[in-house]
């Protein structure tokens, strides 16, 4: 059952509840409540991926090259 949408830590959430009433919740993004992407609906399937997505990847990217410990 749907329970709602709430901002909790900074973040958009999805609330629902189980057959037993327990709360669970997941990101809007992850659900259809949210509206489109802009992005992705100008995009039209030309581009797999948004610059702000790529731009994230490229920095968890960089990270996990550098040696652990600060060594050369």
């Amino acid at each position: 059952m749907f329970g709602g949408v709430r901002q909790t830590w900074g973040d958009h959430r999805v609330f629902l509840l189980d057959e037993q009433g327990g709360q669970h919740s997941l990101p809007v993004g992850w659900t259809d409540v949210a509206p489109p992407d802009i992005f992705v609906e100008m995009a039209a399937g030309r581009s797999a991926f948004r610059v702000s997505d790529l731009i994230e990847l490229a920095v968890l990217v960089e990270q996990s090259s550098k040696p652990a410990g600060g060594g050369l």
